[in-house]
C-alpha cells in the first residue's frame, strides 16, 4: 500500500511537472507567433482608411450608443452656411469650439497604456479612436462643400501634405494672400514635414506684431483656438479654400490686345457701360513702368510688364465704371513678356501718377485676375531671384526628359539646348497607345535633317493608372542631332490634346538671340548679353516694326567694332543683325542700336574669354528626394517576406566635383568648402551650390553681396570652366536619409500575397552615408545646363539606388530549413518538437521510477 502511495504522488508530481512546462511553452510560443504577426500584416495605419463621404459614422455596435454619435449627432452642431466655401469653414470650425473627445470610449494604443479616446471627427472619417487634428480639418472642408477634387482629404497631416503637394494646392505662407477660412499646415517639431493643421479663423494685421488665429482639432483633447505670429517659423504652409467661380450670362464682355500680344479680358455688369463701349489695351515703356512702381514697392530690382486699360465710349470719350462699380479683369502676358520672381505683385498708376498695390490681386509670372473700379496703366511686377522648380513646370505635368532627371523650361523662347552631335532620348505619356513623337508634316524633311529620330525603346514602354483613373502610355525615343536649328517634335496626348516641345541645336559656338527674348529678359547695361570670344550671335526684329531705312549699327560713341563684326541682313519679315566677336570686352560692355517703334533701341553685350563660361556645378535630389530600399526574406519553399523601407533622402554635403572633358581629363574641381547650402532639407528648392561663396568679412559691403538663407554671399568668378570642354561631371557626395515608412508584405510561394501591413518609422534614427560617388554622363551635363535657369552653370539632378548605395546592408536571408510555409509555422513547429521531446524525456523517467 506504501509502495502503490508513493508511485501515485510521483506520478501527481510529474504530471503537474509537465502541465507547468507545457502551459510555459505554449505562453512563449503564443508571445512569438504575436509578435511575428504584428511585425508581417495584422497592423493597418488609418491611412488605408478613407474618409466616409456619405456621412455614415463608425459601426459601433459593441458600444454603448452614450459613448459615440452618430452623423445625426454631430450634423445638428453646424450652423447655417453661405455662397463662399471658405467662410463656411471658418463657421464650421467655430461651430465647434469646445468639443472634447470621449473619454469613456477608449482603446489602448500600442504601447500597451495610451489611451486612444474616441472622437466624432475620427467616426465621421472612419477612424474613431485615430488621431484627429487633421480628420477635424477635413470634416470642416467636407461639410462646407468642398470636394476631393478640390483639396483631398486624409487624416495624417504629413500624408495629408503630400497628397496636397502632388494636387498643386499647398502654397508658401509667404505667397499669396492667405484668408479666413483657408488651411494652415505647421511642422511643430521643425523635422521639414507637416505636422498639424487648423482653419483660419482671423487674421490681425494691424498691429506691431501681425498674428493670425486658427481653430484646430485635438488641442489637449478639444477643438480649440490657437495664435501664431505671421512670421512664425512652424507655419508649413496654407491651402486656399476657393469658391468656384460661376458665370453670369448676363454681364458684358471686353476682350483687347496690345502690339506686344499682351491680352486683357473684362466682364462687367449690364449698365456699368453705355452700349457699344469699347475696350483699349495699350502697351507702355517698361522704363517708364519702373520709374513708377520702384518707389511704391521699395526697391529698384524689379521685373515689370505695364498695359494702359481703357474704356473708350461711341462717341470716342473715355470712360470709367459708374458709381465706381466693379469691373472683373483678367491680363494674359505672352510667353516671350511672362515674368520670373519669388513675389508677385499689381500696380495701378493713377492719372495723378501715384502707384498703389492692388490688394487681393491673383499675381503670377503670366498675368493677374483682379477687380477694378477705375482704370489706367497696370503693371505687374516681379521681385526676387526665381525658383528653379516653378520655372521647370512648364512643361506638362505628364511629360518629362531623359533620365527622368525633372522638368526643364521649355517654350519657343526658351528651347532644350544640345549641340550638334549629341543624342538625346525624349520621353512622355499619352492616353493614346498608338499616337506618339512626330514632326509637323509640313517641315518634316527639313526637321529631319536637324534632328534624326532612331528607334522607340521598348524597355521602358510602361502603362500606368493615373489618380484620375485613366490609363498612360509612356514610351521613350531617341534623336541624334545632325545640323543646326530649331525643332518642334509633337506627340498626341489625348484626342483633342497636342503637345509640343522645342529643341535647339547649336552649330560649335553659334548663339541665336531672339530680339524680342532679349527685352523679355530685360536687357540693359547692367544685365547685358554674354557671349564667348569666336561664338557668332544673330539678332532679329520684325520689319513691320522699323522704318525701311532703318538697320542694326553701331553706336558712334564708342569702339565695339573692335571686339565684334556686323553684317547686316533682311528677309520677307526679319531684319537681322549677325555680330562675330573676335577678341573679348574684359570689363566693358558694348552695344549694338536700331531704330523702331518710334525710337531707339539698344541691345548691350559683353565678350568674355572663350575659356569662361559656365560658373557652377549644382546638385539636387531628384524626385522630391523620396526612395525606397527593397530586403527579402526568402524560405525553402518559396515563401518569402519582402520589407520595403522608404526614405527622405537629402545631399547633405558634397566631398568633391570632378568636372571632365572627352578624354576623362579633369577641367575644374569643386570641393567642400566651394558649396553653400541653398534652402532648408524639405524644401522644393534645397540644393547644394557651387555658385555663391558665403562672406566671412563682417566690414564687407553689403550691398555687394546677396542675401541666402540669412547669409551675405558672393556670387562666384574664381571657378569657370567652358561647356564645349565638358562632357561628364564625378560627384562625391555625403547622403542623408531620414526614415519614412516601412511596409513588409508576406508571399506564398505562387507569388501572391498573404499579408502586408505598413508603419511609420520616423521615430527611427537618419542614416548618414559619408561618401557616395555619382557618375554623370553626358546626356546628364546636357539636362544639368537645360536646368540651370539662366544657362550660366550646371544643375545636376542625382537619382539614388538605395539598393546599390546601401551595399552589404541590404542582404538576402534565408530561414532555416525546417519545412512548413512562412514564418509562423517555423515557430510552433520548432517550439512543438522542444515540447514533446521533453515530454518523452518525463514518460521515460516516470517508467524508470515504477
Amino acid at each position: 500500500m506504501k509502495k502503490y502511495l508513493h508511485e501515485l504522488r510521483m506520478e501527481k508530481k510529474q504530471k503537474r511537472r509537465l502541465t507547468s512546462f507545457i502551459t510555459a511553452m505554449s505562453v512563449l510560443v503564443s508571445t512569438g507567433v504575436f509578435w511575428q504577426l504584428r511585425g508581417i500584416g495584422t497592423a493597418m495605419t488609418d491611412e488605408t482608411l478613407a474618409p466616409d463621404t456619405n456621412g455614415q459614422s463608425a459601426d459601433m455596435s459593441l458600444l454603448s450608443s452614450s459613448l459615440c454619435e452618430t452623423d445625426e449627432v454631430w450634423e445638428s452642431t453646424l450652423p447655417e452656411l453661405t455662397d463662399e466655401l471658405a467662410e463656411n469653414a471658418a463657421l464650421i470650425a467655430a461651430s465647434q469650439l469646445g468639443y472634447t473627445e470621449n473619454t469613456q470610449n477608449y482603446i489602448i494604443g500600442d504601447d500597451g497604456c495610451t489611451h486612444k479616446n474616441y472622437s466624432r471627427y475620427g467616426a465621421w472619417f472612419g477612424n474613431p479612436y485615430g488621431d484627429w487634428n487633421t480628420m477635424f480639418t477635413c470634416f470642416c472642408l467636407h461639410y462646407a462643400g468642398v470636394t476631393e477634387a478640390d483639396i483631398p482629404f486624409s487624416s495624417g497631416c504629413w500624408a495629408w501634405s503630400l497628397k496636397l503637394s502632388a494636387k498643386g494646392v499647398l502654397s508658401p505662407f509667404n505667397k499669396g494672400s492667405p484668408k479666413r477660412g483657408d488651411v494652415l499646415l505647421f511642422d511643430t517639431d521643425l523635422d521639414g514635414k507637416a505636422d498639424r493643421s487648423g482653419i483660419i479663423s482671423e487674421i490681425i494685421s494691424d498691429t506691431d506684431k501681425p498674428c493670425i488665429i486658427t481653430i484646430e482639432g485635438q488641442t489637449d483633447g478639444a477643438v480649440a483656438e490657437c495664435s501664431y505670429q505671421t512670421d512664425d517659423e512652424h507655419i508649413f504652409g496654407y491651402v486656399p479654400v476657393k469658391t468656384p467661380q460661376t458665370t453670369d450670362e448676363t454681364a458684358i464682355k471686353f476682350t483687347a490686345e496690345s502690339v506686344s500680344g499682351i491680352k486683357v479680358s473684362a466682364s462687367a455688369e449690364q449698365g456699368i457701360f453705355p452700349d457699344g463701349t469699347k475696350m483699349l489695351a495699350a502697351d507702355i515703356s517698361r522704363d517708364e513702368a519702373l520709374e513708377k512702381v520702384s518707389e511704391a514697392l521699395g526697391t529698384d530690382d524689379i521685373k515689370a510688364v505695364a498695359i494702359d486699360i481703357s474704356f473708350i465710349s461711341p462717341e470716342g470719350i473715355e470712360l470709367e465704371p459708374a458709381d465706381s462699380s466693379v469691373v472683373h479683369v483678367e491680363i494674359d502676358l505672352p510667353e516671350e513678356q511672362k515674368l520670373s520672381g519669388s513675389q508677385y505683385s499689381l500696380l495701378h498708376i493713377a492719372d495723378s501718377g501715384g502707384a498703389e498695390i492692388v490688394e487681393n490681386a491673383d499675381v503670377s509670372e503670366s498675368g493677374a485676375v483682379f477687380e477694378a473700379e477705375s482704370f489706367s496703366i497696370y503693371v505687374v511686377t516681379a521681385l526676387g531671384e526665381i525658383e528653379k522648380d516653378e520655372l521647370h513646370e512648364s512643361l506638362e505635368e505628364l511629360t518629362w526628359l531623359p533620365n527622368d532627371n525633372g522638368y526643364v523650361h521649355n517654350s519657343p523662347y526658351f528651347p532644350y539646348i544640345i549641340q550638334k552631335g549629341d543624342t538625346i532620348s525624349i520621353a512622355g505619356y499619352s492616353r493614346l497607345p498608338d499616337k506618339w513623337f512626330y514632326y509637323d508634316t509640313n517641315r518634316e524633311n527639313e526637321y529631319k535633317n536637324i534632328l534624326i529620330p532612331g528607334d522607340y525603346d521598348e524597355s521602358q514602354s510602361i502603362s500606368v493608372t493615373g489618380s484620375d483613373g485613366n490609363t498612360y502610355y509612356k514610351k521613350v525615343r531617341k534623336y541624334t542631332a545632325n545640323k543646326a536649328g530649331d525643332v518642334v517634335i509633337k506627340y498626341q496626348f489625348s484626342q483633342n490634346d497636342v503637345k509640343e516641345f522645342y529643341v535647339r541645336v547649336l552649330e560649335e559656338k553659334l548663339i541665336d538671340y531672339d530680339f524680342l527674348s532679349i527685352y523679355g529678359a530685360h536687357n540693359n547695361q547692367n544685365n547685358p548679353i554674354e557671349i564667348e570670344t569666336g561664338d557668332t550671335i544673330r539678332l532679329k526684329i520684325p520689319r513691320s516694326r522699323v522704318n525701311q531705312d532703318a538697320w542694326f549699327y553701331f553706336p558712334t560713341d564708342n569702339n565695339t567694332s573692335r571686339w565684334m563684326t556686323l553684317e547686316s541682313s533682311a528677309d520677307g519679315n526679319y531684319k537681322y543683325a549677325t555680330l562675330k566677336a573676335f577678341d573679348n570686352t574684359g570689363d566693358n560692355v558694348q552695344s549694338v542700336a536700331i531704330y523702331c517703334d518710334g525710337e531707339y533701341k539698344t541691345i548691350y553685350i559683353k565678350v568674355r574669354d572663350a575659356n569662361v563660361n559656365l560658373t557652377h556645378a549644382d546638385i539636387e535630389i531628384a524626385e522630391g528626394g523620396t526612395y525606397k530600399a527593397t530586403k527579402k526574406v526568402s524560405a525553402p519553399d518559396g515563401s518569402y517576406i519582402e520589407t520595403i523601407t522608404e526614405y527622405e533622402a537629402y545631399v547633405a554635403n558634397v566631398n568633391r566635383c570632378d568636372i571632365l572633358d572627352s578624354n576623362g581629363s579633369t577641367i575644374q574641381t569643386f570641393f567642400t568648402d566651394d558649396y553653400y547650402r541653398h534652402g532648408n532639407p524639405g524644401d522644393t528648392q534645397y540644393e547644394l551650390t557651387s555658385n555663391y561663396i558665403k562672406c566671412e568679412d563682417p566690414n564687407a559691403n553689403p550691398n555687394a553681396m546677396k542675401i541666402k538663407n540669412g547669409d551675405y554671399v558672393y556670387l562666384r568668378n574664381d571657378k569657370n570652366f567652358s561647356l564645349y570642354n565638358t562632357d561628364t561631371a564625378l560627384f562625391d557626395i555625403q547622403l542623408l536619409l531620414v526614415p519614412k515608412t516601412e511596409t513588409v508584405t508576406k508571399y506564398n510561394a505562387s507569388g501572391n500575397i498573404i499579408s502586408s501591413s505598413s508603419d511609420d518609422i520616423s521615430s527611427r534614427d537618419n542614416i548618414f552615408l559619408g561618401s557616395v560617388n555619382f557618375e554623370m554622363d553626358h546626356q546628364s551635363v546636357i539636362d544639368a545646363l537645360n536646368k540651370c535657369p539662366t544657362h550660366t552653370g550646371l544643375d545636376f539632378t542625382i537619382k539614388a539606388d538605395l539598393n546599390e548605395v546601401f551595399n552589404e546592408t541590404l542582404q538576402i536571408y534565408k530561414l532555416p530549413s525546417t519545412g512548413g510555409s512562412g514564418v509562423v509555422p517555423y515557430m510552433i513547429t520548432g517550439s512543438a518538437v522542444i515540447i514533446l521531446s521533453f515530454a518523452g524525456l518525463l514518460l521515460r523517467k516516470r517508467k524508470e521510477d515504477k
